[in-house]
């Protein structure tokens, strides 16, 4: 005979010595239960009493989980309480139906009234990436979306979205939002990490001392003294730190440098180094065990390569894309700029920063899906494991729901699977659509048909190409300068 576990929206759900994260995963499985089972009526036909019950073993791996249901209950069993939370979405996914990216897909689970679940046991997947994160970058419609009346619960629903996604580490938002929301991201269970503009994920120097020049060598006390704040506000948080010194605005800090100090290459790589390891022993007083990372972004990987920045060997080097996927240095206005950016000793622990949303003010695809193939995804995120970059992948969402369909192929290639455009098309259009063929079809096609800018693979275009020139023009005109479409050209 054949037993079962019979899931219905009354199950309880128990835990002993639960943590916030714990506790909130609960209560998203308990949202779950009550859109996908229809009430329980008093009277009506009997359902067992089971429960879900979550048990803390020591000998799982970090992270990991074991589901084992018998007729009684389903049994969680974790050793920390990212493995319960992985477990709990797992049992919704699996057992309710409620995929990843339902939410931004408006996609509601089949009312049932309860869910017969045979006896079995379910190990969590096996990862290939230690921190699998988002940033939330330039993401204007989060913040202004108060969902549910206050934009805090957008960002719980895209920190959630990440948590089923199998992601640990999130940059929780830009600047001040980042700033923001912090706690929340935290309190979810997940780990800090920091924008490459914002070392230690320290306030913007120039809006805390606004009538200051953001200058170290003028300023010194000013920057230790914002980042020892950072330092103190995480160091009870789980943080992967950012160290480093680019500059404020996302650019380069020498170029708002009128010191002189820095008119070399070699003058620019020795501040960086030197900051560096500043940072690290300030985060070493205060945290036991820390995690550290560095971003080698744009110019900063040039200065790398040329061998002018020194970086420990145990900080996690962050290698970044163009922003349109390729692994090589972003475009500067016009300068092309395309120094290959993966690492060239596979035992350094490294990383990357990768975009599948990208504003740049001349092609971008901010609030429209990436412009390449997934193919192309594919095979720059096998490269990317080939080199032995698998510490530390976080990717740019943006908004995330313009991106859904690259964030579920990333998703797919952080747990080892194998995509094309065909079968990441198939895949998801089963899972979202109900395998509608036509509707897989878009998806299958959509990187053949985006224009190209230029003669690489990764330069095709987003929503701006339509309207860089039309804004140059137009900036011209405000500022009462002659300018037409022949001198752009």
């Amino acid at each position: 005979m054949q037993y079962t576990f019979i899931f219905h929206r009354n199950t309880k759900i128990l835990s002993e010595n639960s943590s916030t994260a714990v506790e909130n995963a609960i209560d998203i499985l308990k949202r779950d239960m009550e859109e996908a089972f229809f009430p329980v009526e008093e009277g009506g036909k009997a359902i067992n009493d089971g429960s879900i019950e979550l048990f803390f073993d020591a000998a799982i791996l970090e992270e990991a989980f074991k589901i084992e249901v018998s007729k009684q209950k389903i049994s969680v069993f974790a050793s920390d309480e990212l493995g319960f939370v992985y477990g709990l979405l797992e049992i919704s996914r699996r057992f309710l139906g409620i995929e990843p990216f339902d939410f931004w897909m408006n996609r509601k689970p089949l009312k049932m009234e309860c869910r017969k679940i045979p006896v079995q046991s379910i190990d969590s997947p096996n990862y290939t990436v230690r921190f699998r994160g988002w940033f939330f970058n330039d993401e204007v419609l989060l913040s202004h979306w108060n969902y549910e009346g206050d934009s805090i619960n957008s960002f719980k629903r895209a920190y959630e979205t990440l948590l089923r996604s199998g992601g640990n580490m999130v940059i929780p938002g830009t600047d001040l939002v980042g700033l923001k929301m912090r706690k929340l991201a935290s309190d979810m269970g997940l780990y800090i990490t920091h924008h490459h503009a914002e070392p230690l994920g320290a306030e913007m120097f120039a809006r805390v001392y606004p009538d200051k020049k953001p200058n170290f060598t003028e300023n010194k006390e000013l920057f230790i003294k914002i980042w020892k704040q950072a330092i103190e506000e995480q160091k009870n948080q789980k943080t992967v730190f950012a160290l480093g010194f680019r500059g404020q605005g996302d650019c380069p800090f020498w170029s708002s440098d009128d010191s002189g100090d820095f008119e070399t290459d070699e003058k620019r790589g020795r501040l960086i180094s030197d900051l560096i390891r500043l940072q690290r022993k300030m985060v070493e007083e205060k945290v036991e065990h820390p995690y550290f990372c560095t971003n080698l972004y744009g110019e900063i990987m040039e200065l790398y390569e040329k061998g002018y920045v020194d970086i420990d060997e145990d900080i996690i080097k962050i290698y970044a894309d163009n922003g349109f996927g390729k692994m090589v240095t972003r475009r500067r206005d016009n300068y092309p700029g395309r120094v290959v950016a993966l690492p060239q000793n596979k035992q350094d622990k490294s990383g990357i920063y990768y975009h599948v949303s990208f504003y740049d003010l001349q092609a971008a695809n901010h609030i429209t899906m990436s412009p390449n193939t997934v193919a192309f995804l594919n095979r720059e995120l096998n490269e990317v494991q080939e080199y032995g970059a698998n510490w530390y992948w976080l990717i740019n969402c943006s908004n995330i729901l313009p991106h859904v369909y690259y964030l579920d192929a990333v998703r797919r290639k952080w747990m080892g699977e194998e995509l094309s455009d065909e079968v990441q098309s198939k895949q998801f259009c089963e899972t979202y659509f109900d395998g509608n063929k036509a509707i897989a079809k878009l998806y299958e096609t959509h990187g053949e048909i985006t224009p190209s800018f230029g003669p690489n693979e990764d330069e095709h275009a987003g929503e701006q190409f339509y309207t860089e020139n039309p804004r140059i023009v137009a900036w011209h005109l405000i500022r009462g300068e002659k300018s037409t479409i022949e001198e752009l050209k």
